[in-house]
């Protein structure tokens, strides 16, 4: 079972095809929904493999979420499919590539290969997923595909737009989406290659998502324009957040087995980080079946307890080293 989502009253999951809710993240659950064969794979391994899977389940208000699938965004009332929409370039969005503004608005960036570096759009909703249209565009061979979009704290028509991947493609963006005014925050390293972001205070902190070289915990200040490196890290960072209790998180992947390791970090500060935990990659190649990667649900920022998610990992604790 995969959590997705606390909404402050009930934890939305799924296992397989089955879209499942329940009063809090130790559960009971319960079947939501069910999605049908040709939409989610049959078995696990088959799921993994096609990446034909529940990517994502966010909810958007009373009885209404959004189901992000290969290809595919489903936004479903009451357990039953009430829009679709084709994720056009690539494949599916990011886990952080998705976002609800406060007003109820939705957000999604392009993601995918890319090879020719065509132009990749940040894709608005405000009637539910019924309707969708460019909220942002970028210009040809600017960058390979959108990784993360995150509300700006305190500012409702402002968003962060982190893109990928080389050269001077990595950067991360301050978007107005009122009147469209785009702000370059940093760009042309590594370090400016993110999958998530934590707000914290007027600064910024980050893992770097390098996957050719070393990677790092970033800090950034508001009267700054380079990120300061804080700690090196023993594999690409994933996700990123914080929970009830005010600590920080970090989780990396294992892209390479032969160089990475995936952990999860802690920090009360966003200067000393506390390794927590660390996971082994399972057995599958992951070329065919994928990363692997711990990642936390929305909304742990109001939940004391950390819940981690695991894909591609063996619950297996490793010795510190």
């Amino acid at each position: 079972m995969k959590q997705h989502h606390w909404d402050g009253k009930r934890a939305w999951a799924s296992r397989g095809s089955r879209i499942l809710v329940g009063p809090g993240p130790q559960g009971p659950f319960a079947t939501w929904a069910r999605l049908g064969p040709f939409r989610v794979a049959w078995c696990q391994w088959l799921r993994r493999l096609t990446r034909r899977r529940i990517h994502q389940v966010i909810h958007l208000h009373d009885d209404t979420i959004l189901v992000v699938l290969r290809r595919l965004l489903l936004v479903m009332r009451s357990g039953r499919i009430v829009h679709e929409h084709g994720t056009g370039l690539g494949s599916q969005p990011l886990s952080r590539g998705v976002c609800r503004l406060p007003d109820g608005r939705i957000l999604y960036g392009e993601y995918g290969a890319n090879p020719r570096r065509d132009p990749v759009r940040l894709m608005l909703s405000s009637d539910d997923g019924a309707t969708w249209s460019a909220a942002w565009q970028s210009m040809p061979g600017e960058i390979r595909h959108i990784h993360m979009v995150s509300p700006v704290h305190g500012a409702g028509d402002e968003v962060f737009v982190a893109a990928g991947d080389y050269g001077a493609e990595p950067r991360l963006l301050r978007l107005n989406l009122k009147n469209a005014a785009c702000t370059i925050v940093g760009s042309g390293g590594q370090e400016w290659r993110m999958l998530d972001l934590i707000q914290a205070g007027n600064g910024l902190i980050w893992g770097s998502d390098n996957d050719r070289g070393d990677n790092f915990v970033y800090r950034l200040a508001p009267d700054e324009s380079t990120p300061r490196p804080v700690q090196r890290l023993p594999g690409p960072v994933y996700a990123a957040g914080r929970d009830a209790n005010g600590r920080f998180l970090l989780a990396t992947a294992v892209e390479d087995r032969r160089r990475h390791r995936a952990c999860l970090f802690m920090s009360m500060n966003g200067e000393q980080w506390q390794l927590m935990r660390c996971f082994a990659k399972d057995l599958l190649p992951a070329r065919l079946f994928g990363y692997g990667i711990a990642s936390f649900p929305r909304g742990q920022q109001h939940l004391a307890d950390l819940v981690v998610n695991l894909d591609g990992l063996r619950e297996k604790k490793w010795p510190k080293r």
